[in-house]
């Protein structure tokens, strides 16, 4: 799971109403989804923050899957053992 390093606050605002509003991130820790204050329609957290937050979430996310997929790569390989390092030596 990509980990992406959360500001305190962050603002939000409603796809549907505009309405904005800060919330602190150790409250919408786990939520997929989050209610207005303002309309009381629920949306997507990832929709309502602000586009730098999306671009890190994004950036890390995708460095994930790119590590995830090289390390497929190599495993995918012949002649790959992971543990080379962990093999007696004969010492």
């Amino acid at each position: 799971m990509p980990k992406v390093l959360l500001p305190q606050q962050i603002k939000l605002t409603c796809p549907d109403c505009k309405g904005r509003f800060i919330v602190y991130s150790q409250d919408i820790r786990n939520k997929a989804e989050i209610c207005c204050p303002w309309c009381g329609e629920s949306f997507d957290v990832y929709d309502g923050v602000d586009t730098d937050l999306k671009r890190r979430i994004y950036q890390a996310v995708r460095d994930e899957i790119e590590q995830r997929v090289y390390e497929q790569t190599k495993m995918n390989e012949l002649g790959y053992f992971e543990d080379w390092g962990n093999l007696p030596t004969g010492r």
